[in-house]
């Protein structure tokens, strides 16, 4: 379980500089998502969901072929809060495992420097292996 708090510390960090940059995805208002344990699940805020007065806690243990219910983010994002939970339960090699890329998707609409700055953050947290892409 405490290996699990690591990755979910190290997932928070990353999910914090996605939303600090470019188009603000995974949070809302200045507020940035966050993923919790709860009753040894996992769970997902949404800040967007908070202020719009929807269901602000996601619970995160659904069949991997079924969408979070209530997560008001598109298909890439979505996808990437799958892959950041797989790698919470211990999957290294996690980031694009359910679609669109991951960290490295070219379909973002974010700049090339802060896809650039997020990549770095998550391989310097170890989220991510070096790796060289040549596009934004």
């Amino acid at each position: 379980m405490e290996n699990k708090r690591k990755r979910v510390k190290i997932v928070n960090e990353i999910i914090r500089e996605i939303n600090n940059r470019s188009r603000g995805f995974l949070g809302h208002g200045g507020n940035s998502d966050f993923i919790f344990i709860r009753d040894r699940k996992l769970f997902y805020h949404s800040a967007y969901n908070e202020a719009k007065g929807f269901k602000a806690h996601i619970c995160l243990f659904v069949a991997s072929n079924i969408r979070p219910l209530r997560l008001l983010t598109g298909g890439t994002m979505q996808a990437l809060v799958r892959d950041f939970c797989e790698y919470i339960k211990g999957n290294d090699d996690a980031n694009g495992e359910n679609g669109y890329g991951g960290l490295y998707c070219p379909h973002w609409g974010y700049d090339p420097e802060d896809m650039k700055a997020i990549r770095a953050k998550a391989t310097e947290l170890g989220y991510l292996k070096a790796k060289e892409v040549s596009n934004g």
